[in-house]
């Protein structure tokens, strides 16, 4: 049997920039990513590019 971890960590591989843009969505932003990741800039690849969130706001 499959726990919900297990589905969620599937989910994880499968699509990684979709998953962390679903969780991503549960987070209070400022201004919002222009891009979830981008690679353009290899080997220092950038998450949520253009974003702005306060960690502290987000308790």
């Amino acid at each position: 049997m499959q726990s919900r971890y297990d589905d969620i960590h599937a989910s994880s591989l499968a699509g990684p920039g979709l998953f962390w843009e679903q969780a991503a969505e549960e987070i209070s932003w400022f201004r919002r990513w222009d891009a979830v990741f981008d690679a353009s800039r290899s080997p220092f690849p950038r998450w949520f590019g253009g974003g702005l969130l306060n960690t502290c706001h987000n308790v």
